[in-house]
This record gives structure tokens, C-alpha cells and sequence, in this order.
């Protein structure tokens, strides 16, 4: 290798270690502990938001299953971690699930065993860059726009990190990792005091609603309600004669979930949406009006002319829109559709072959 080439693996990777000197590479239980456990803090960076979404294919009323989906990861964790712990005894050399594997199933079951860790690691990095940069593009428009191109970069600087030793970048990862868990802790503790010891989160962007209804004048009009258990809002829902339906400006493709239980209550509904999705599904259906965000000139006609006529649609008449749009109905499209996907995938794949 030319000087040039020794130099530069010198820069990214670093000096090379004698075999003798590797028990000096040792970690100490407080970096150690971040590091090798990152894989598992990565995940819930971007777990609960994809459990969500999953659900929310049911409705928001699948969004009361979703402590339980958090039991049972944690069950699988501390099996995990108990398997592990077990490995680490019965196993000190340090050889892991390969060597686990290889001594007691034999050379292929270990090979096996590899080749699932090589795509299992492979997966977690794709997943987890892929979600850095969809949380960071959200925060800075610049990354959002260029996201391959941010997922590229952070790859090869952890690439470069890792082939310098875990020693000498344990504590670059370990500050990181330290952050994020005091930053989920400091979440849960605000969360917690907002519920508990507040009432409520009756805020936005930090400002108080009930001040933001005072200022436009609405509080003779306007009624703020605490959170309320999921059968009683429901309750509220069909004794309503108009439901409002906020659509993101930024994500046209996107469906508010609370949309598909509106049309379960059989209410009218109106909704706030450029063209998109939403607007898509509130024509299809039938089940009220779609306005732009800033048609404020026709949301007050709108208004003001149901409250003059009294006549509010009702949905309940309708049942072919219930039987279409029912939580059940929208599951079983959802698995039809993926197993098209499925389907479709394999085809190629043999025609490639």
C-alpha cells in the first residue's frame, strides 16, 4: 500500500493493535453499557410512531390496544435480555449467537446464524438512518429535501467511527446515547405532571387555548373539554350535528384517522383540507363540505346557512358508507393490498431469475 494509502487508513481508522494489547480495548460498564445497547435505544426512536400507524388502520379506537402492544415488546425485551445474560455466562470468549449456534447445533446452524445477524444489522441501520432523517428533515427543511443524501453521509462517518475501535469511539456514541434516554425521561416526566398534576394539556405551541378562545371572542361559543374515555367520546361524536376534520396543509397524502370514526358516527362532516387525500375520501363519501384552509369567506356561508336551515346531514342513512368504511372493512382492504404488493414483489423476483 503506497504512503498516501497508509495515511490516509491511519486518519479514518487509526493505529493498528498488537493482539497482545487487545484486553487494554476493554470498556468501562458506563460506556460499554450505551454503545451495545444503542440497537435496542435506536428503537424507540421510531417503534411507537409505526405502531401507531399500524393501528390506526383499525381507527383510533385501536389506538387503546397499544399499552398492551408496549407490554408485550417488553416481555420480548426482557427475554432478550435474559437469553443474553445467560450467553454471556455460559460463553465468556465473547463469540455470541455465532458461537452459541456453532458449539451446540454445528458449523451450518452458525453460518445460519451469521447470515441472519449480517441482514438483521443491515435492516437496523437502514431502518434507523432512514428515521433520522425523516425526524431531522422535519426540523431542518435542508436535510428533509436532501434526505438519501444525509442518510449517505451519516452512514460513512459511523462507518469510519466503528473501524476505529469501540474504545475510541465508545464515548462519542455513549454522549449521544445518554442524551436520548434523559431527553425520553424528561418527556415522560412532562407528560406525566401535565396530566396529572395540570388536568390537562390544553395547549398549543405552549400557549394556552382557553386565552387563544378569549382572544377571537369565543368563549360564549366555545366549550374546552378534558380528555374523556374513548366509548364516551364516541357518545359525544353521534349526538353532534357537525364534525370538524383538520387536515395537515404540508402532507396531502395523509388521512387524519380520526376522519373514518366520524363516518361511524353517522354525523355530518366538514373539513379543513386542500386537495389531497382528504378531500378525496370527503367527496367520495358524500358526508359534508371540503374547504381550503383560508376560504374563510366560505366556511362562514357554509355556517351560516346550516344554522339558519337546521337541516344537518345525516350519515346514518347511508349504511353502504358505513359497510365500506368500517374499521373492519378498512383492515381487510389493508391486508388484500399487502399481500398484492406481496404477490406482485414475488413475480418479479422470479422474472429476474
Amino acid at each position: 500500500m503506497s504512503r498516501f494509502g497508509v495515511a490516509v487508513k491511519r486518519i479514518l481508522v487509526g493505529r493498528p493493535q498488537r493482539s497482545d494489547r487487545l484486553a487494554h480495548t476493554l470498556l468501562p460498564k458506563r460506556v460499554a453499557l450505551p454503545v451495545f445497547a444503542s440497537d435496542a435505544m435506536s428503537s424507540v426512536a421510531y417503534a411507537p410512531e409505526e405502531i401507531f400507524l399500524t393501528l390506526s388502520a383499525a381507527g383510533i379506537a385501536a389506538y387503546a390496544i397499544a399499552p398492551w402492544v408496549g407490554l408485550a415488546v417488553v416481555v420480548v425485551l426482557l427475554t432478550v435480555v435474559t437469553s443474553y445474560r445467560q450467553n454471556v455466562h455460559a460463553y465468556p470468549s465473547g463469540g455470541g449467537d455465532y458461537e452459541v449456534a456453532t458449539v451446540n447445533l454445528g458449523r451450518k446452524a452458525g453460518l445460519t446464524v451469521a447470515s441472519a445477524l449480517l441482514v438483521d444489522y443491515t435492516l437496523t441501520v437502514a431502518v434507523s438512518i432512514s428515521s433520522a432523517a425523516a425526524n431531522i428533515g422535519a426540523l431542518i427543511p435542508y436535510v428533509g429535501e436532501h434526505k438519501v443524501g444525509f442518510a449517505v453521509v451519516a452512514i460513512i462517518v459511523l462507518t469510519a467511527m466503528n473501524l476505529r475501535g469501540v474504545r475510541e469511539s465508545g464515548v462519542a456514541f455513549a454522549v449521544p446515547t445518554y442524551a436520548f434516554i434523559a431527553g425520553i425521561a424528561a418527556m415522560i416526566i412532562w407528560g406525566l405532571t401535565r396530566i396529572v398534576l395540570m388536568g390537562d394539556c390544553r395547549q398549543i405551541n405552549g400557549v394556552d387555548t382557553t386565552s387563544i378562545v378569549r382572544q377571537y371572542g369565543l368563549d360564549t361559543v366555545v366549550e374546552l373539554i378534558d380528555r374523556v374515555p374513548y366509548p364516551e367520546a364516541v357518545a359525544m361524536m353521534q349526538r353532534s350535528h357537525l364534525l370538524l376534520v383538520l387536515a395537515p396543509e404540508r402532507h396531502q397524502l395523509v388521512v387524519p384517522a380520526k376522519i373514518y370514526d366520524y363516518l361511524g358516527t353517522g354525523s355530518a362532516v366538514m373539513a379543513l383540507a386542500e386537495s389531497g387525500a382528504t378531500a378525496d375520501l370527503m367527496a367520495e363519501t358524500q358526508c359534508g363540505p371540503c374547504f381550503s384552509h383560508t376560504d374563510i369567506a366560505g366556511i362562514r356561508e357554509y355556517l351560516a346557512g346550516l344554522l339558519a336551515s337546521g337541516r344537518f346531514r345525516d350519515l346514518r342513512n347511508q349504511p353502504e358508507t358505513f359497510a365500506r368504511y368500517d374499521a373492519r372493512a378498512l383492515t381487510a382492504r389493508l391486508v388484500a393490498e399487502i399481500t398484492r404488493v406481496e404477490a406482485d414483489a414475488e413475480r418479479q423476483v422470479m422474472v429476474r431469475t
